[in-house]
């Protein structure tokens, strides 16, 4: 997609809850959460180019599309407008496209394309990973206001999704059938998420998410800075429960180099195990090569200054000392 027509796109989503807001808002996606739904909508994220990711999902698409056409004898349509519409004015949905089948009316069609396969179930089946689910039942109620719309006499109960696995040079056929009562139960949550954070402008709680991070960090300037201050009980608490998942991790990091170093062992001069459901490499490689910038600071001081750059805006660090607070 261009880049122009890219960004006229995304400003047209900024309006509707689309299929993956939905998994975000619900705390169901690896991609992010409601605080990042709430920043795009209010137009105060961060503007992210397109990945890599999304790139090979929008140059396989319509091989994917042209697979499935060929392999069910549906031929695939696409709606005229880039979202289309809900019967609520902020539902939205992007879709890939649609098609006409023999015994369910109409489907979803939506192409795929992942790396990770384990989420997924055989083709054939209708376990996909749950963020990927929600998307899809969000779709097929605002695909069949779609049709009821252009004057169509028809229903959506199920959603496709012709899916390549590049990793595995694999090509399956998922299918999510349409369940009215939690697609019932998940637009009242939506619905009532939306007229709290879009419509009366209340930001959501702070999550563990990027943007929650980016948010907090941005609240403040270096201007407004205030020295330190006696934490309260409840912020006690929050430290405390910081030091407490600290000290795990430091477990789980001494296990994680425990097994690593059994596998090692039982390793021993080869260059790694395989199995059906894994591969473990252990390979001999060059060493790094790295700029002893110590010696030429020294040797040549004026060429580092000459190529060090400075960025003029303060950043604010987090730290922790939890020896005085333990004790």
């Amino acid at each position: 997609m261009p880049a122009d027509e890219r960004a006229a796109w995304l400003e047209k989503r900024r309006r509707f809850v689309c299929g993956t807001d939905v998994s975000r808002i619900m705390g169901a996606s690896r991609y992010g959460g409601p605080i990042d739904v709430y920043l795009e909508k209010n137009n105060q994220a961060k503007k992210k180019k397109q990945t890599d990711v999304q790139a090979r999902g929008h140059i396989l698409e319509p091989a994917l599309m042209n697979w499935y056409a060929d392999k069910s004898g549906h031929e695939v349509l696409h709606p005229e407008e880039s979202i289309i519409e809900g019967v609520t004015a902020w539902h939205g949905a992007s879709l890939d496209g649609y098609a006409r089948t023999a015994d369910i009316d109409y489907v979803v069609v939506d192409a795929k394309t992942s790396r990770d396969r384990d989420q997924w179930g055989a083709s054939g089946s209708s376990r996909v990973p749950i963020e990927v689910e929600i998307q899809m039942r969000w779709y097929m109620p605002i695909l069949e206001q779609y049709l009821n719309k252009i004057g169509v006499d028809g229903s959506c109960g199920r959603a496709v999704l012709p899916t390549y696995f590049p990793l595995q040079d694999e090509f399956c056929l998922f299918y999510v059938n349409r369940d009215l009562e939690v697609e019932e139960r998940m637009v009242k949550v939506i619905d009532e998420w939306w007229e709290r954070h879009i419509i009366n402008g209340k930001r959501p709680q702070i999550d563990g998410t990027k943007g929650a991070t980016a948010l907090v960090e941005s609240t403040y300037d270096a201007n407004q800075g205030t020295p330190k201050r006696q934490a309260t009980e409840t912020e006690a608490t929050l430290a405390r429960a910081l030091a407490d998942v600290k000290e795990q991790l430091k477990g789980v990091e001494q296990q994680k180099r425990l097994i690593e170093n059994q596998l090692k062992e039982s390793i021993g001069p080869a260059e790694g195990l395989f199995h059906p459901t894994f591969k473990l490499s252990w390979k001999w490689q060059n060493s790094s090569v790295r700029l002893n910038t110590s010696r030429l600071k020294a040797d040549h001081p004026d060429l580092v200054a000459q190529y060090t750059a400075r960025s003029d805006k303060p950043i604010r660090v987090f730290r922790t000392t939890f020896k005085k607070l333990i004790e």
